[in-house]
């Protein structure tokens, strides 16, 4: 049996990163990076597991990138040709840069 997925959508009720959320660690170390990376949303809607395709090299910047996700992001989740809630998958990269007044 092939199902098809009819939607999957991130639903930003807040922002999901802030300026706030940068690491800790990175940011005392002047870091930034892009972080790749692959979600599954549960049918429920939520983050069942992140994990990471391709790192910016530090680790405080991807762990960072997944566990802001798997806590924040919520999905209309995605549905099945009968219209039934399934498992679904995403796929984003988030560009860390250092505040302006951090930036080397």
């Amino acid at each position: 049996m092939i199902t098809s997925i009819i939607s999957l959508l991130l639903i930003q009720v807040q922002p999901i990163f802030s300026r706030d959320d940068y690491p800790a660690e990175a940011l005392r170390r002047g870091l930034e990076g892009t972080v790749e990376v692959d979600i599954i949303v549960t049918p429920q809607g939520r983050v069942g597991s992140c994990s990471v395709v391709v790192s910016s090299g530090s680790t405080s910047l991807d762990q960072g990138t997944c566990d802001l996700i798997t806590r924040r992001a919520r999905y209309s989740p995605a549905k099945d040709e009968q219209g039934n809630p399934i498992e679904g998958r995403d796929h984003t990269k988030i560009r860390w840069v250092l505040p302006k007044r951090m930036s080397r």
